[in-house]
């Protein structure tokens, strides 16, 4: 898994890209989501807006799925604004979940910009379970996700569930290269945050998922978004000495 290398690839870089390649990407890509649709028939995308959500994206609604569910909770401003232009140009029917609150920081200050080895953890309680929480209540038997090895943990491109729910994964063997390659080939929209230092360093994440080592959590925040930090400081020590020391 590759955590540590940027998220964003600049048009330029990919000049010399394979483009043969992305088609042979692409069929595989649809023979996995074309055995969903054999297999379960109300299909829900698990929508985060990032650069692998956007390519998932385009790639099953030409198949006919639209509707989709996107965890709000701890996203910034500019994340939401682009969540929303991207899911109108996908043509969506967007839900949307907010299962965290400040409260449950407050309580549980850990997770606040979490050290790696929680930050899974809190992907999980954020995203995942809403996700699925959703699917059930409203009886969707295939859930599509945009992870790839590359970057999670993906067991198969398309596997069953316990509880009869299907998960697929169709970019499971995709290249950061691959991704960003289809973005321009096919002039999809794709998040302001990649061009900020969090988003090119950790891509399209929430604000409380940006770990403490970081090189400067708090100062990276604060120049995509200087109100969250004044929100975490309401409580936080760390988020208030950065103030502090800012202040001086």
């Amino acid at each position: 898994m590759s955590f540590n290398r940027p998220k964003f690839i600049p048009r330029e870089k990919l000049a010399n890209y394979d483009y043969a390649k992305l088609s042979k990407k692409i069929d595989e890509a649809n023979k996995v989501i074309f055995s969903l649709l054999q297999a379960s028939s109300h299909n829900l995308i698990a929508y985060s807006g990032g650069k692998d959500c956007i390519v998932m994206t385009d790639l099953v609604r030409k198949q006919g799925i639209k509707d989709a569910v996107c965890e709000m909770s701890f996203t910034f401003k500019m994340a939401q604004e682009d969540i929303k232009k991207s899911s109108k140009h996908f043509d969506l029917n967007l839900s949307y979940t907010n299962g965290m609150s400040w409260d449950f920081l407050r309580r549980n200050q850990e997770y606040c910009a979490p050290v790696i080895k929680l930050q899974s953890k809190v992907y999980t309680m954020r995203q995942q379970k809403s996700v699925k929480g959703f699917a059930k209540k409203n009886k969707y038997t295939g859930i599509v996700y945009g992870r790839r090895t590359e970057e999670n943990t993906v067991r198969k491109p398309l596997y069953q569930l316990a509880n009869g729910q299907w998960q697929c994964h169709p970019l499971r063997d995709w290249t950061l290269e691959d991704v960003w390659a289809y973005i321009y080939k096919f002039n999809l929209p794709y998040p302001r945050l990649y061009h900020t230092e969090i988003g090119n360093k950790e891509g399209f994440t929430p604000y409380l998922l940006i770990p403490q080592n970081f090189d400067n959590v708090w100062k990276a925040i604060f120049e995509v978004e200087p109100d969250v930090v004044y929100k975490f400081a309401e409580f936080h020590t760390p988020a208030q000495k950065y103030l502090e020391n800012r202040n001086l």
